[in-house]
């Protein structure tokens, strides 16, 4: 807490410090061309105008300057609190389908350190659904919705359905409990070369989260693989006791993934 404290400090002091030196500048800058113009120029209206602009360029200086420093802390207090408002938005309890899954996906924007898992996740959500309906349109018209062929197979199918939705749901949680804006100051005091001892153990915990979410999305394109594969398995179908083997071997592998959610949890 205390070294969380002092991080916060010293983050909040340069950013003070940056804004401080550009606008002191611009309006250094502005008060030097208006003092110097008031006597140069000739005439009393254009002399009047210029020490208005320096008087201006003088009070902006000190309006600005107390508000850069007093008003920097409640800025980074309300970054925070926004932060922890969107934190808030991930919701949990309401997600029970694919499709809830997706909405809550949809909704994260202030997670940039994994923009790229929650397309790629977005992304494996839309080829499951597109190919459930290529299994289940191929299965309709090969056989009826009563025979045990047919019922293997969409059991199959809806089994990949609930492990990917129960993956993304783990996932959910995960985001939940990540700290973006913390995580972002740990690595900048890594990259400063003075991390200390419970910052390195943060970024440690951070990256286990990230390792998680990558193996949940390596899993579910496995099994998105499997089911292209189930899909041209079907289409291939005969009586033949060579293509029943091969059914069988598909059938089997994606059984496998699916009972090995274990990994996941």
């Amino acid at each position: 807490m205390k070294e969380n404290f002092f991080q916060d400090l010293k983050e909040t002091a340069v950013s003070i410090v940056r804004r401080l030196v550009v606008f002191n500048l611009v309006v250094g800058v502005w008060f030097w061309c208006s003092t110097v113009g008031a006597f140069l120029v000739h005439g009393v209206v254009p002399t009047v105008l210029l020490v208005i602009l320096a008087l201006a360029a003088f009070i902006t200086f000190v309006i600005g300057n107390v508000s850069i420093v007093f008003g920097e802390k409640q800025r980074r207090k309300k970054l925070k609190q926004q932060s922890q408002e969107k934190l808030q938005k991930i919701k949990i309890d309401g997600v029970k389908t694919l499709g809830d899954c997706e909405n809550a996906l949809a909704n994260i924007t202030h997670l940039q350190t994994f923009s790229s898992y929650i397309r790629g996740l977005r992304m494996q959500i839309n080829n499951f659904w597109d190919r459930q309906t290529s299994v289940r349109n191929v299965l309709s018209q090969r056989f009826s919705p009563t025979e045990m062929t047919y019922l293997r197979f969409d059991e199959v199918v809806t089994g990949v359905e609930n492990v990917m939705c129960n993956n993304i749901k783990k996932v959910l949680v995960r985001f939940s409990v990540f700290d973006e804006n913390g995580y972002q100051a740990a690595l900048r005091e890594k990259e400063s070369g003075n991390v200390t001892p419970s910052t390195q153990a943060s970024i440690g915990l951070y990256e286990e989260h990230i390792d998680f979410i990558g193996k949940v999305v390596d899993g579910n394109n496995e099994m998105l693989f499997k089911l292209q594969e189930l899909l041209s398995e079907i289409a291939k179908i005969t009586k033949t006791e060579e293509d029943s083997r091969q059914e069988t071997i598909v059938v089997d592998e994606l059984n496998n993934l699916i009972s090995n959610t274990y990994l996941y949890k």
